[in-house]
């Protein structure tokens, strides 16, 4: 856990050396386990936690200081910080970052909203907050894939990445489709999941299902290509060198020669692929949210929320957008919503989801997510990044400790400053709990808790060289995506829900 949280801080800005020390709380509450971008949610509370109070002590504007401090375009790919014990070295693979910070801006309409920042309009304080995120994602172990002909001339395949509600099939449909050169109807189906499909097969986390399988898909059609191209030789006569495969249907020889594929397939032509890559990819961008809080209540309401991401060649854009929405609301579901109590005996007191809040349809309708594909990546073949947990990452920098709820909200209730309306994003939970449970102190540390452990975390890295990649061409099919995409927004009590 200390090099999740030690890594990814120095990562979004060129930090070249960074000191931590970490300590860990031992307990016998509620374990925890690896969740949608597990440390880097935290990791992000902290680091932009920390640039806004730099920025204040410095008297800069924060959003300058933040777009000052990012790596910049001319010094990728940049070397991050190699963590110790562990020496795992890595980079940013590619990137305009300040770009996205400033689409973010423009979207969000910042220059005229933060005019109301701090201000009380119709007994509401409205709030401005901003940061910026990069996700890694997409490295080893290796994928693997599998296509065969089949006897009507269609193509099935198989793959070693699990599909979890994701639109695996729909973007490996179409990634075999454009690398087969064929329409997307000619793809059979893609089927997933077990090993009478493929050797192994190394499933769906750390945002690698598309950039890992998709390139094991791309190795597996240029092979099953060639072995179409001999077979046909070896019927028509003639050199593989010399048959073209046309429209993904036909083999073309010469001398005007043709056979259609379906008549191949009998001869039970099929290649297998595999991709491994060592390097993560790293999608980056820019959060911008604008709340009103409640000083009598402490409710807050989003009024806006910006997401603007770069993640390098977009398969399909419908599935990636609905992967950020999703991921957003997840983010603030966990920073806003969800809370384990406990009583002073070490009970949970938030057991079922009639206490527990999660995100529904109404709460967060106000999300809105802009993807872009300006810096593929160069270490891939199909210049994809790793997109399933951008927006929850930086969702986790409205996630503050309680006393800054006391401080905003309670010490200074006629005069919030700028970022205090905003940073109460993740303390309005404790707020709430703080009503409904008010003789228990969240931050208190019960019987349950057992013992404790200290890690120390050190990282470095070299300077960084230049290199830049172009764009190409990519498929692009839509198909309807599962409600996740539907914006979710404040927090209600269950009664509110008629639940």
């Amino acid at each position: 856990m200390s090099a999740r949280i030690c890594a990814p801080t120095a990562r979004s800005a060129p930090v070249p050396h960074i000191d931590i020390d970490v300590a860990l709380q031992l307990t016998n509450k509620t374990p925890v386990g690896t969740y949608r971008g597990p440390g880097r949610f935290e990791t992000d509370f902290f680091r932009e936690r920390l640039l806004d109070m730099v920025a204040q002590d410095l008297g800069l504007d924060r959003v300058e200081f933040r777009r000052r401090n990012l790596v910049s375009q001319r010094e990728m790919p940049y070397p991050v910080a190699t963590i110790t014990p562990f020496e795992s070295k890595d980079e940013l693979d590619s990137g305009d970052y300040g770009a996205t910070l400033d689409r973010c801006l423009e979207e969000i309409k910042w220059a005229d909203k933060s005019k109301l920042a701090g201000k009380r309009v119709d007994g509401r304080y409205h709030g401005l907050a901003v940061g910026c995120f990069i996700e890694g994602g997409a490295a080893g172990p290796k994928e693997s894939a599998r296509i065969v002909l089949e006897p009507d001339g269609r193509y099935a395949v198989y793959v070693g990445s699990s599909a979890v509600g994701q639109g695996l099939e729909t973007v490996f449909a179409q990634i075999a489709a454009d690398a087969l050169e064929v329409t997307i109807d000619r793809i059979r189906g893609v089927f997933h999941g077990s090993t009478c499909y493929v050797d192994d097969g190394y499933g769906a986390y750390h945002s690698r299902s598309v950039v890992m399988g998709g390139s094991a898909i791309l190795d597996a059609a240029s092979k099953l290509r060639e072995a179409i191209r001999a077979q046909a030789a070896q019927q028509m006569g003639c050199e593989a060198s010399e048959v073209k495969i046309v429209e993904g249907v036909t083999a073309l020889g010469p001398d005007g020669k043709s056979l259609p594929l379906s008549e191949l397939s009998s001869a039970g032509i099929a290649a297998d692929g595999a991709f491994l890559n060592k390097k993560h990819t790293y999608t980056y961008g820019a959060h911008a949210a604008h709340v009103t809080v409640d000083p009598k209540l402490g409710h807050v309401e989003l009024i806006d929320y910006v997401v603007v991401a770069d993640c390098g060649r977009i398969i399909n854009p419908l599935t990636v957008h609905g992967q950020t929405v999703g991921s957003v609301v997840q983010g603030l579901g966990g920073a806003i919503m969800e809370h384990l109590v406990y009583d002073e005996d070490g009970q949970l007191l938030t057991g079922s989801l009639a206490d527990y809040l999660i995100p529904t349809a109404s709460d967060f309708p106000n999300i809105r997510a802009v993807m872009l594909e300006h810096h593929p990546s160069p270490i891939n073949p199909l210049g994809a990044k790793g997109a399933g947990e951008g927006g929850i990452i930086a969702a986790g920098g409205y996630h503050p400790r309680i006393h800054l709820l006391r401080k905003k909200i309670f010490t200074k209730m006629d005069g919030l400053p700028g970022q205090g309306p905003a940073m109460t994003l993740g303390a309005r939970a404790r707020f709430i709990d703080e009503l409904r449970h008010a003789s228990i102190d969240s931050a208190h540390i019960s019987p349950a808790s057992v013992g404790a452990s200290h890690e120390r975390c050190t990282a470095s890295t070299p300077a960084g060289t230049g290199r830049c990649s172009d764009r190409g061409d990519h498929a692009e099919i839509r198909r309807a995506l599962p409600r996740e995409e539907a914006g979710l927004g404040g927090v209600r009590g269950r009664q509110d829900r008629g639940l």
